[in-house]
């Protein structure tokens, strides 16, 4: 985000231009460019009301107990909060005022991020002729002001962490890497179990997996997120890249890139059509891609990640104790690449694409049974070496059980 108001400022690109004549027609023009549809995007987390770092509540949660945040900082919010909420221009719809908050929402929920009805609605009111390229031009201008106060919030964070060290996240005092087991080294990186490449940062290991493993395994993490039927899912359900970039991947016929939060392209590389479309009797349309790899999978590989995030998510569930047992040992050696596969591996070939990830696991007597869903696709193993009977609807009953 920074990176983004950088660009905007030294760039001047946030421009908007209008013209006219007496008695003639208004035309309104406006370049959205990448960057600012980057920035936007970068922007969502604390501006969606879902989610769990939207501004107004982070605002509301440091700001309710007495001393926590200095007065002079309250104060500066305050007007921040306040300053956000007006447009550059005045804006009336039905004789009430319309805030940054209204346009936002309406352009938004209604278009640029999803299509709520109630927000459509609003867009429709205030997207009627030259004002469709004004209402561009005033979400972007709006989220610029929420910009500026998005970081304002973030240093009064980093104020309060720097007061009161007794608020931060506790390290262990005894840390272990559940991959190789050490007990030294260092431990300054978390541990994301899903890996970022899918979006999903919410399940994070702390101490349970040194610096060494973090970055040696990283590389079948990214080989789990290139996966072919995988990377075509996550250019369409990925918001964003961990870099803050919109998603990609390159298949041998055509190349596959987000452009907009809800605008995929397709470059095809061949002469031959890689798409197709079927028009159904209902006036909807079918678009059907098909497509050959441009490589050999390496099932080795790709196992060695779905075993990784089996352990991963055993030890976030169980405790670093508890997935350091002896019982884990073939599947460790085998994450690592230093051991043969401990057991088999079970992938679905026909899938519902959806948003969700959903990994589930069950132990048994002599097995650790996990089911993994990635956006539809989806996998089952036993994490132990020991013989264990999963039937081809294992993964069905195991998801649905939990």
């Amino acid at each position: 985000m920074r990176d983004g108001m950088r660009f905007l400022q030294e760039s001047d690109s946030l421009s908007f231009s209008m013209r006219g004549k007496k008695g003639g027609n208004l035309e309104c023009s406006f370049d959205e460019s990448q960057p600012l549809i980057r920035f936007a995007a970068l922007l969502r987390p604390f501006m969606s009301s879902q989610s769990p770092l939207e501004l107004r509540s982070v605002w509301k949660m440091l700001s309710e107990p007495p001393g926590l945040v200095a007065d002079e900082s309250r104060e500066a919010i305050s007007s921040l909060l306040v300053a956000s909420e007006r447009l550059c221009m005045s804006l009336v719809l039905n004789e009430k005022p319309v805030t940054a908050s209204d346009l936002y929402f309406a352009y938004a929920e209604g278009a640029f991020f999803d299509e709520n009805p109630e927000a459509r609605e609003l867009l429709g009111q205030l997207s009627f002729g030259p004002m469709q390229q004004m209402v561009l031009f005033l979400f972007h201008s709006a989220c610029v002001n929420y910009a500026k106060l998005t970081f304002a919030v973030l240093d009064v964070i980093l104020a309060i962490e720097k007061n009161n060290p007794e608020l931060l996240i506790t390290r262990s005092s005894e840390p272990q890497c559940i991959y190789c087991l050490t007990r030294s080294g260092d431990f300054r990186d978390e541990e994301h179990v899903i890996p970022e490449a899918f979006g999903a940062d919410e399940v994070v290991l702390r101490d349970a997996v040194c610096d060494v493993c973090n970055n040696q395994l990283s590389m079948i993490d990214q080989y789990l997120a290139d996966f072919e039927p995988l990377a075509w899912l996550r250019v369409y359900f990925v918001p964003l890249t961990k870099k803050g970039k919109f998603p990609r991947a390159e298949f041998r016929d055509f190349v596959l890139e987000k452009t907009k939060p809800r605008v995929i392209e397709i470059t095809n590389k061949t002469r031959k059509d890689v798409l197709t479309k079927e028009d159904l009797p209902d006036g909807s349309f079918k678009l059907s891609l098909k497509f050959n790899t441009r490589r050999p999978v390496d099932m080795l590989k790709l196992a060695r990640a779905l075993f990784k995030i089996g352990l991963g998510f055993v030890s976030y569930d169980r405790g670093i104790e508890y997935a350091c047992d002896k019982r884990f040992d073939a599947a460790r050696l085998f994450i690592r690449g230093k051991g043969t596969m401990p057991n088999h591996l079970l992938i679905s070939t026909i899938g519902n694409p959806n948003t969700s990830i959903v990994t589930v696991w069950q132990s048994f007597e002599r097995a650790t049974v996990v089911g993994i869903e990635i956006f539809g696709v989806s996998f089952a193993y036993n994490l132990e070496p020991t013989p264990y009977n999963i039937q081809d609807e294992a993964l069905h009953d195991v998801i649905q059980a939990f």
